[in-house]
């Protein structure tokens, strides 16, 4: 089931107001990114979206909250977003096993509460 536009710009509203946490989630995600032989151009494909949009979420300069779901989604097999949004940050904790569909988006809306 799709994210609703709704809720996609409540993401995007609640991220515009963190732009220091939106830096660091952006360094995160460039982290990630490299550390699993991705380019710019190759998670943008993946994630259908551009290479300019993902720049400029790794750089903290500007959000799209639809690729940002579509980052935290692709990525959501191998990093909880627990860990992403933890303070103690850590790129070698994997979790297992994967979450479905309906827990991404639970802790999506859990993180919206914290923004």
């Amino acid at each position: 089931m799709p994210f609703s536009v709704s809720f996609v710009r409540q993401v995007e509203t609640k991220a515009y107001c963190k732009m220091v946490d939106l830096r660091i989630l952006g360094g995160r995600l460039r982290q990630i990114r490299k550390k699993h032989g991705l380019t710019q151009k190759n998670l943008a494909q993946l994630t259908n979206t551009t290479q300019t949009a993902v720049s400029r979420l790794e750089n903290g300069e500007e959000v799209n909250a639809s690729m940002l779901v579509a980052l935290l989604i692709y990525f959501h097999e191998r990093y909880s977003l627990d860990n992403l949004f933890s303070e103690d940050f850590d790129i070698n904790s994997y979790r297992q096993p994967p979450l479905n569909r309906e827990e991404i988006r639970h802790q999506l809306e859990q993180l919206l509460h914290l923004l």
